[in-house]
């Protein structure tokens, strides 16, 4: 409630807010604390999703292909230059395990080529 003071950071990641190299954003963004103890990070406005260890090493990224331009969606090829004049935003990411109850009676498949190829 008010008059107290707030919790004390136990980890942190990158620089603060208002710095060069933040990934700040006031809204679609966020993290997720996973069972191994690496963290899963969402820069929102930016489509990327970082996993990194309590270190701050990242272990993998994934950055979105998917591209808003007036309007229209497409795909930027995987490895390709994404442009500048785009939007590429995600609001929110989880990582889920391979046992999590909800994939219990669905066939989980592993993709045999990029993702954005398996259509």
């Amino acid at each position: 409630g008010f008059g107290k003071s707030p919790p004390t950071a136990v980890w942190t990641h990158g620089p603060r807010a208002g710095r060069a190299g933040s990934f700040y954003c006031t809204h679609s963004s966020g993290c997720q604390r996973l069972p191994n103890g690496n963290t899963l990070i969402t820069y929102g406005p930016q489509g990327i999703l970082v996993e990194v260890d309590p270190e701050g090493q990242e272990a993998w990224r994934f950055v979105s292909p998917c591209l808003s331009f007036n309007g229209a969606q497409a795909l930027v090829r995987q490895g390709g230059e994404r442009p500048s004049h785009c939007k590429f935003g995600l609001f929110r990411s989880m990582k889920y395990s391979r046992d999590y109850s909800g994939f219990e009676g669905k066939e989980l498949l592993v993709p045999k080529r990029q993702l954005e190829a398996a259509r």
